[in-house]
């Protein structure tokens, strides 16, 4: 399991980010979540949770592999530019490895995404599958979804598919369409939704796996981060997570909360 260190401070930039990371297991005997955030050479901001998925054990092998590539490359580049070429030339690179362990090991293993790269005020966001991005904009004061999911649900409403077709499939509206799979050796299914934004002074962006996001209320979140301030910001995402186990979550449970904040030095 990557995951980077839970509380971060950073002050060479337009903002000062804060942010809070973690992972947790659930009620499953292990995670196969990830979580990584961080910071380049020249303080742009990578942050990333992935969700392994499959039809075998160690699918955690996924959702790491894709991870510790995106990290990999982010750190060693002391600026990226081009991020959205940047992206798919690394998601290639993950989907080969993740290739290799399906004909190395035959595990049919793969895992969602969602990433976000910021560069001062703009957000790069990228997902597959049904990891969620989230931004919290202080101007409208209200919480937008800026991904959108991989499911048989939007894949039914994009092909303006009849309302038969939602009736005779109703119990299976949120299975994924699309995820990076082991056995996918022609990257067939690397399609990826990609957003650009812009944040403000306190803005929050919030991004998570559906173990977490499911099973908590968007406006739970601003309180939690209200009561929470700068003194206790590591435990913003740890709460949110224990309040989704309360609600009976099922599943493995990942986020990363990041606010943009006009502050120059923490409070002690």
């Amino acid at each position: 399991m990557l995951l980077a260190v839970n509380y971060g401070l950073n002050m060479k930039n337009k903002f000062t980010y804060l942010y809070s990371i973690s992972t947790n297991k659930g009620i499953k005997e292990a995670n196969e979540d990830c979580a990584f955030i961080g910071f380049n050479k020249s303080n742009q901001c990578l942050a990333i949770v992935c969700d392994g998925i499959g039809s075998e054990k160690q699918s955690d092998l996924a959702s790491n592999l894709v991870i510790e590539t995106f990290r990999n490359k982010f750190l060693k580049k002391p600026h990226i530019y081009f991020i959205k070429e940047w992206f798919k030339k690394v998601l290639f690179k993950a989907s080969v490895q993740l290739n290799n362990i399906y004909k190395t090991k035959k595990k049919e293993i793969g895992t969602t995404l969602v990433l976000c790269l910021i560069s001062n005020n703009n957000i790069y966001t990228f997902n597959i599958g049904d990891s969620r991005l989230y931004h919290f904009s202080m101007n409208e004061y209200k919480w937008k979804i800026m991904t959108k999911d991989h499911n048989l649900f939007n894949f039914l409403v994009d092909h303006h598919a009849p309302k038969l077709s939602f009736n005779a499939h109703q119990k299976n509206l949120l299975s994924l369409t699309n995820y990076i799979a082991s056995s996918d050796l022609k990257q067939q299914h690397n399609k990826f939704n990609f957003v650009k934004f812009n944040v403000e002074y306190n803005d929050v962006i919030f991004l998570c796996s559906d173990g977490l996001y499911n099973f908590i209320d968007l406006p739970y979140i601003s309180e939690v981060i209200r009561k929470c301030g700068m003194k206790r910001f590591n435990e913003i995402v740890p709460t949110i997570i224990q309040k989704s186990l309360d609600n009976h979550s099922n599943d493995n449970l990942s986020g990363i909360v990041i606010q943009f904040n006009k502050e120059k030095k923490l409070i002690d």
